[in-house]
């Protein structure tokens, strides 16, 4: 090699024949803020959050109050996944009320426009 040879040769860069690709953004990146959020009106999640609490005293606020929602939440959406298996011809909103009519608790918990927007999250 001679000092007359370019950085392209010394370094040659061969093309890539992976194309990486970026899964879309998420649908709904605020969900869980909001629903948290939506979660803290309610008394009764209020008095569960803070038994919650006195079960981890280790832990700082913030750790504990987003492992609750975290948790607190996780059925919900595992049934919602499940209605979503079992009826796929719905849209979100149909869904939703047919979701809501079957399971009252989650009705009064969260409301058909929260159940529709969680069914707008796993139709992707």
């Amino acid at each position: 090699m001679l000092m007359s040879d370019s950085v392209a040769v010394l370094m040659p860069i061969h093309p890539n024949p992976c194309v990486t690709v970026f899964p879309p953004p998420p649908c709904d990146p605020d969900y869980f803020l909001d629903l948290k959020k939506h979660l803290q009106e309610n008394a009764e999640y209020r008095k569960e959050r803070k038994e919650f609490y006195k079960l981890h005293p280790g832990w700082s606020l913030f750790k504990a109050r987003d492992e609750f929602a975290r948790e607190y939440s996780e059925t919900y959406h595992r049934d919602i996944e499940w209605f979503k298996r079992s009826h796929p011809d719905m849209t979100a909103g149909e869904a939703a009320r047919a979701f809501c009519l079957q399971y009252r608790g989650y009705l009064l918990m969260y409301g058909v426009e929260w159940t529709e927007r969680a069914f707008k999250r796993c139709e992707l």
